[in-house]
């Protein structure tokens, strides 16, 4: 958190070419160290208790909740019923816009893309319009959830992924079924594209392991602008927690 809050620091402010930013931001280190007291943290129950969730992820997340209230964060479970489209939402929306910067490319040179990016492109190309006018109501509908739901707590806490770190080779076998291709394109990105869609701020970090070892990310996830509350309750968690200092072995 230390790093992430020194990089933000020296990237975070104003743009001359984009009148959009704010003028003087906070500094995402000012609170780092203030601890996890008097927090409220909303625990994401959609997405912890989705039947897509493993249950080593289930578990894990829940312990860190915990240790948050156990450092004097109030810890409440709460549902946000639109997440589970967000992962559709998301794909049609931020493919359906690169097959477009894509096209010409992609008639010409199709064969220099990878098969999976090829996939999607060309998938997309096919969408018509009137899903991607569906697909930006319902972004906005995503966005309002996850508005109104900050406004009651200061950050949001969910897994990062529905699993622990997958297998490389898990993400190029083929599809079998359609419910497959859901599970591989939409579900599990469900839990990381909620908070780009409604653009808030979103962290990861380690929250522990499996039992053969793969590693278990805890999003969580902050108010527009409110870096420096995000940063400080990943700050408390991290340190308490002491995932950051465990260090995969390396060979010889």
């Amino acid at each position: 958190m230390e790093d992430a809050a020194l990089l933000l620091s020296v990237i975070a402010g104003p743009d001359g070419r984009d009148p959009w930013l704010r003028a003087a931001p906070v500094d995402p280190r000012a609170d780092l160290e203030r601890g996890a007291g008097g927090l409220s943290v909303g625990v994401v129950t959609t997405l912890v208790d989705s039947a897509d969730t493993e249950g080593a992820v289930r578990e894990a997340v829940r312990r860190a909740a915990e240790a948050l209230r156990g450092l004097g964060a109030r810890v409440e479970d709460v549902a946000l019923p639109l997440l589970p489209m967000a992962g559709a939402v998301f794909m049609a929306l931020a493919d359906g816009e690169a097959a477009a910067w894509h096209h010409r490319t992609l008639r010409a040179r199709g064969g220099d893309y990878d098969a999976g990016t090829r996939r999607r492109l060309l998938t997309a190309a096919l969408v018509p319009a009137t899903l991607g006018q569906q697909a930006a109501r319902a972004r906005a509908a995503i966005r309002t959830q996850v508005w109104e739901t900050l406004a009651r707590f200061d950050v949001l806490l969910a897994p990062t992924a529905p699993t622990a770190a997958p297998a490389i080779a898990s993400g190029q076998a083929p599809i079998a079924s359609r419910g497959e291709a859901g599970r591989r394109f939409f579900n599990r990105r469900s839990y990381t594209t909620p908070a780009s869609l409604a653009g808030v701020p979103a962290l990861s970090l380690p929250c522990g392991f499996t039992a053969g070892g793969l590693p278990i990310g805890l999003q969580l996830i902050g108010r527009r602008f409110d870096e420096a509350t995000l940063l400080r309750a990943g700050r408390a968690y991290e340190r308490a927690a002491g995932w950051a200092g465990r260090r995969p072995p390396l060979p010889d």
